[in-house]
């Protein structure tokens, strides 16, 4: 998962939360990019598949300690929280690596690995 921009994380976000791209009755050219792709955002379906990840990963502790510390990033101990920050711009693309590692082997995706270590650090 590599992202170099604004622009290409966004797109990112989308395909993960296998957003639908759904017309808008607005004109592009007049609105700033940006702002336009704001209003094309699918909470709903973040939401969703945030809800069906955290069902998951909450039951394993790494994951928990990441969210744990995520969330205090933002003066909080709610876990769904720390999940949500860990899909910012800077923690994404290594969040990403963890949930793949987790989806390929969940008891080896432990304090010990890698990966785990690397999103820790950085946050």
């Amino acid at each position: 998962m590599q992202y170099t921009n604004n622009t290409e994380y966004r797109q990112k976000i989308r395909d993960f939360f296998k957003m639908e791209q759904f017309p808008q009755n607005l004109d592009k050219n007049e609105l700033e990019s940006e702002t336009y792709d704001e209003l094309l955002y699918d909470s709903l379906a973040a939401q969703q598949n945030m809800n069906i990840l955290y069902e998951k990963t909450k039951n394993n502790s790494a994951f928990c300690t990441l969210y744990e510390k995520a969330a205090a990033l933002f003066f909080s101990t709610d876990l769904q929280i720390g999940l949500s920050v860990l899909f910012c711009y800077d923690y994404f693309s290594l969040f990403y690596a963890c949930l793949t590692e987790f989806d390929e082997n969940p008891s080896a995706f432990t304090e010990e690995n890698e990966l785990y270590m690397a999103l820790y650090a950085k946050l």
